[in-house]
């Protein structure tokens, strides 16, 4: 199961400030909010990527339905935070999968 956007980017919100994982190379990030916007963190540099609009999600998510790959690689031409949202996608299935 995947998540819209919008379940995405609210769920968002249960994780602010807790530390993710990529899983491909192992970086460190999190997720803050600013002014209402979210933002990935990128740990090593505490650089702040702001996250991509639903538009973008919606395609990498549907992309992601389509080919099942987890290589940002794949996403490249949608979004440069592949990697991340592939993560938060994941930490959302997990916390679906525990009911939550």
């Amino acid at each position: 199961m995947l998540p819209t956007a919008s379940q995405l980017i609210i769920f968002c919100d249960s994780i602010i400030g807790k530390p993710l994982v990529t899983q491909l190379r192992n970086k460190v990030f999190s997720v803050d909010v600013v002014a209402g916007s979210y933002y990935l963190v990128v740990g090593s540099s505490g650089q702040r990527r702001k996250i991509d609009s639903n538009e973008k999600i919606t395609q990498l998510i549907a992309l992601l339905a389509n080919t099942g790959s987890q290589r940002p690689t794949k996403y490249r031409d949608i979004t440069f935070n592949a990697s991340y949202l592939l993560e938060l996608i994941r930490q959302w299935q997990i916390r679906a999968s525990e009911g939550g």
